[in-house]
């Protein structure tokens, strides 16, 4: 059995890059970024009016100038308009070029418009007011992203305005969820006294859905030749394997005899943690599997902890840690609970979160995760130089540290 930090050197050590492909924009959101994002022109890249109202030039302004001749329109979209006369004006509205000849919008709020003349009601204009000027924001040739990154859709936005309609991003593996077990049933049967339906896999494939991979279900019986034959098919399709139960002590947990006989390397089986203790790792050249234990917490704690972990590294991006102070377990083991991030705040030197703990009935017990968002990772007394840290159970959470 091993440490958690063993386990995730495993995954640090065990990473498989598969590589770049272009995606279109609209499929860029959740994936990671594999190319610098440049600026194509300068940002903005003209000037540009934040308010509607007149463009003057500040110079007659502080000649006393308070009354405009309007010259015409400078509208969004429109090419850029010459002020003809140093002491007129020219409408503009938000987001045209600033006309030429002119350095100062005053908005149409402190403006009366009477007779094709535009009448300062301000004594307040300041000079180069309500313009956002040529290249204030970046320049062109200005790296705007530097991947990795993982883009969301403010990044997305960034994307569309220099003209990426097709990025380079880390290609993701092929994944297959296995649920085993003679116990389970599909979602919409009705359980026996003693079945219960399946609901481990469709969490798995919910969170490799937010990590931007489409998985595949499966289902195997307890019965060893099945549980052969079926991972030795899946083995040849997929990149990866993440099973959920069967790999305990028990007389029926064949998992991990069926994946050594398809010679699949053990990495590891076993963590010093709980829940989720009898995982287990292996490898088949550049294949990976991940059988997690069949409690559903166990599942999902394993899921967030290592296979995030080392889908991070294999695309480059490897999630944060975020440190919690003065927590320690009281057992041997590594706990992971469930709780809630109320707060985060800086107190300008580092993050600080507060935690509510979550009370629950066990590793079998999903009901409680309904009401947590995370884990807190509480180090066993043995260790007390160890670090606590909260592991979100959405990776959307960690665009916060």
């Amino acid at each position: 059995m091993i440490s958690v930090e063993e386990a995730f050197a495993h995954m640090q050590r065990l990473r498989v890059h598969y590589g770049t492909e272009k995606v279109n924009l609209e499929n860029a959101a959740g994936r990671i970024l594999q190319e610098n994002i440049t600026a194509d022109r300068d940002f903005p890249p003209f000037d540009r009016a934040t308010k509607d109202g007149i463009a003057i030039n500040y110079q007659a302004y502080k000649q006393g100038i308070t009354k405009y001749k309007m010259e015409g329109i400078q509208a969004a979209g429109a090419p850029q308009q010459q002020l003809q006369n140093p002491v007129a004006c020219l409408e503009v509205m938000t987001g045209a070029m600033v006309p030429a000849g002119a350095d100062t919008v005053v908005m149409y709020e402190q403006v009366e418009l009477k007779n094709g003349e535009a009448i300062l009601q301000t004594a307040q204009v300041q000079g180069r007011q309500n313009i956002h000027f040529k290249g204030m924001d970046a320049k062109a040739g200005d790296v705007l992203l530097r991947a990795p990154v993982k883009l969301s859709p403010k990044h997305v936005n960034t994307l569309a305005s220099v003209g990426k309609y097709e990025v380079a991003v880390a290609r993701l593996p092929k994944v297959a969820v296995i649920s085993t077990g003679d116990e389970l049933v599909d979602v919409h049967e009705e359980p026996e006294l003693h079945q219960i339906r399946k609901s481990n896999v469709y969490a798995l494939k919910s969170l490799l859905k937010e990590d931007g991979i489409l998985g595949d279900l499966y289902h195997i019986q307890d019965e060893q030749e099945e549980i052969l034959q079926t991972l030795k098919q899946l083995l040849a399709t997929y990149d990866v394997l993440l099973l959920s139960g069967g790999v305990s002590k028990g007389k029926y947990d064949f998992i991990p005899d069926a994946l050594q006989k398809l010679g699949v390397e053990k990495v590891f089986h076993g963590i010093k943690q709980r829940p989720g203790k009898p995982f287990w790792f292996g490898v088949k050249e550049d294949k990976r599997v991940f059988a997690f234990p069949g409690n559903p917490v166990s599942t999902y704690v394993s899921y967030l902890l290592y296979f995030r972990a080392w889908l991070g590294y294999s695309t480059g991006l490897p999630l944060p840690v975020i440190p919690v102070a003065d927590a320690q377990g009281i057992m041997g083991l590594q706990d992971f609970w469930y709780h809630r991030l109320v707060t985060a705040t800086w107190d300008g030197t580092a993050q600080k979160f507060q935690l509510e703990s979550v009370e629950n009935s066990g590793s079998g017990d999903l009901v409680s995760m309904n009401l947590a968002n995370g884990l807190l990772s509480m180090p066993p007394a043995t260790a007390p130089e160890a670090t606590a840290f909260f592991t979100p159970f959405s990776a959307q959470y960690y665009q916060y540290v």
